[in-house]
């Protein structure tokens, strides 16, 4: 057959299948309303569980929690380091992890350094560290006892993504502190945003905070001058998931079920109206793929004029919802064609054609 001619065909095939849908416009307007209104909840499920899923894999590198004061500081800017000092030294000495920057340290020792306490050096137990300009190493040796731990040693799986991004041997190292002086949170002159900062970088194992760690840790501040707001124990995100996938996703399975069986009803009774039709289109010479070819123009524009219908839902924005809603279209097109593919096959035209 040459390419003109086929392609002649397909222009036919598809002015055929308009006109189908044209003729069949109530039929037409149910599938697009069946297939819309199940669009509309799978679309939002989806969005949502994966919204959900990707806050949850986030929130590691997010702060672990958020302060909130209640009181203002006294002039001087020490008064939070005075208040929780010693009672953060029971816990950062043996559990959880954190860093801050010190001031006062900075100003004294002309370099910038930041403050990490938790397990972050494999082969030892010390667990506070300064984190510092490579070049002021030397100088530092005046204020404080250390060793350089080296990138080996390192634990990588204690830090997040910014104290990681900091650690440069061309410009950064880290020093294990052997001071007894610097062992403690009390034992430095943190000031009121340092304070705020150590408190908002804090972070728990699942095993300590199984242990109920993190609750000692917050109990510090109930009722004085900060509210410490823990944003790793909100349970709503996996609540929402949790009924998504128990109650949301069978009831989108059973209104697949419904929608597919509404097809075949709908499908069925074009086949039966337009008989006539499918019957001079196969006594010109039609064949099985031209049905097909036909009668996917039915199933295409329905699903096309679905995803318009939830694009314009969506504002005509491209997000996470448009590109479920266009899967979601592809999706319904494939089990259409195979569920249609099926029904022809049944059906008495192909008798006709007898191929």
């Amino acid at each position: 057959m040459s390419l003109k001619k086929r392609s002649c065909m397909i222009r036919d095939n598809i002015k055929l299948g308009l006109m189908d849908v044209f003729r069949n416009k109530v039929v037409s307007c149910l599938m697009i309303l069946l297939i819309f209104s199940l669009g509309t909840i799978v679309e939002s499920a989806t969005d949502a569980y994966l919204r959900n899923t990707f806050v949850k894999f986030q929130l590691s590198e997010q702060p672990s929690y958020s302060t909130v004061v209640l009181q203002t500081t006294d002039d001087k800017g020490y008064d939070y380091s005075n208040t929780y000092g010693k009672k953060l030294d029971n816990i950062f000495s043996k559990n959880g992890h954190t860093y801050t920057t010190n001031s006062s340290l900075c100003r004294n020792c002309d370099t910038d350094i930041i403050v990490l306490y938790g397990k972050f050096n494999k082969n030892t137990n010390s667990r506070v560290f300064w984190l510092v300009d490579s070049k002021n190493v030397t100088d530092l040796k005046n204020e404080a006892e250390f060793e350089v731990v080296t990138h080996d040693a390192m634990d990588y799986d204690m830090m997040n993504q910014e104290i990681k991004s900091y650690i440069d041997y061309d410009k950064r190292v880290l020093l294990e502190i052997k001071s007894d002086k610097y062992k403690n949170v009390s034992g430095y002159k943190f000031g009121d945003s340092d304070i705020l900062d150590l408190i908002e970088n804090a972070k728990f194992s699942e095993d300590e905070i199984n242990k109920g760690v993190d609750r000692e840790f917050e109990k510090i501040f109930d009722g004085n001058k900060l509210m410490v707001i823990n944003n790793t124990n909100k349970k709503y995100d996996d609540d929402e998931n949790t009924y998504i996938l128990k109650y949301i996703v069978p009831y989108c399975l059973i209104m697949t079920v419904i929608t597919i069986l509404g097809f075949v009803i709908f499908f069925k009774y074009m086949l039966k109206s337009l008989q006539k039709e499918y019957k001079i289109h196969i006594l010109s010479g039609a064949r099985t793929k031209d049905i097909m070819a036909r009668n996917s123009v039915f199933v295409v524009l329905v699903n096309v004029a679905a995803f318009c219908l939830l694009f314009v839902l969506n504002g005509f924005a491209i997000n996470t919802f448009s590109v479920v809603a266009f899967i979601y279209m592809i999706l319904c097109i494939l089990i259409l064609e195979i569920v249609m593919y099926l029904i022809l096959k049944k059906s008495d035209l192909i008798d006709l054609i007898g191929d």
